[in-house]
């Protein structure tokens, strides 16, 4: 660990490899143009980074105090980084998997599992 911690970090790279979990790339991925304006409102937290764990706190600002002025600061797009790259084994992917579980579980569990997988 003491190792690795003394690896020089560097801001992330401009143009990163595409993730395969990005594709298609959702219209929100890009929501803002970078800006050096100064805000109109002050805020009253400030969030680095739009993965999982930025997202929750967001949330949970909001839901407890719904007035909050919330700016979430990103490098590149919305969950470009880890939770983008590393989730992307939890994208429901029904249509590549049904035909299988049709015929190893038949209809019924295959639709109990599509459904599953895409909350419904």
């Amino acid at each position: 660990m003491d190792t690795r911690s003394r690896i020089p970090v560097g801001p992330p790279i401009s143009s990163p490899l595409p993730s395969y979990w990005h594709n298609p790339k959702s219209p929100l991925a890009k929501t803002q143009e970078p800006s050096t304006d100064s805000p109109t409102t002050p805020y009253t937290h400030l969030i680095i980074g739009s993965g999982i764990s930025g997202t929750m706190i967001a949330f949970n600002i909001f839901r407890s105090s719904p007035s909050a002025h919330i700016a979430m600061l990103e490098a590149r797009e919305i969950c470009s980084g880890a939770t983008g790259r590393n989730g992307g084994h939890t994208k429901a992917a029904s249509y590549l998997s049904y035909v299988g579980h049709v015929r190893e579980l038949g209809k019924q569990e295959a639709l109990k599992i599509a459904r599953l997988e895409t909350g419904y």
